[in-house]
């Protein structure tokens, strides 16, 4: 579907599960296909990531989406140095006519998004009001 079509106002998201890893001996993110919508938010550490055959060397500070129906993996470079986040949701789109449909492909595909840290945001929201 093309999101020229629609704006966010006309999207329901529906988080379905929130992981936080931090400093996991021989951690990794198995090979896996996901049905719903993942965001990757890395706070600390370094790794690869595999969506589908694209490859990404993950830093902090980013974000990776991956869509619905497609395969991935990670791998940290140093599991103790690791720090992250897996959200899982759904997007639905509202059709106007009282019913809801499945959004798969409501954001680009298989890109990083920077991230700002926390008190980064802060010290934004301080100097703006």
């Amino acid at each position: 579907m093309n999101t020229d079509c629609f704006g966010l106002e006309d999207l329901i998201f529906r988080l379905r599960k929130i992981e936080y890893i931090k400093e996991e001996m021989q951690w990794q993110l198995e090979h896996q296909f996901t049905n719903q919508h993942i965001l990757l938010s890395v706070v600390n550490g370094t790794g690869d990531l595999t969506i589908e055959k694209d490859r990404f060397r993950i830093k902090e500070n980013k974000g990776y989406w991956i869509p619905p129906e497609f395969t991935f993996e990670m791998t940290a470079d140093s599991p103790r140095a690791l720090e992250l986040y897996i959200f899982r949701f759904d997007i639905f789109l509202d059709s106007g006519t009282g019913g809801l449909k499945i959004e798969k492909n409501a954001f680009p595909s298989k890109k990083e998004i920077p991230f700002y840290p926390s008190g980064k945001l802060i010290s934004i929201y301080d100097r703006m009001h």
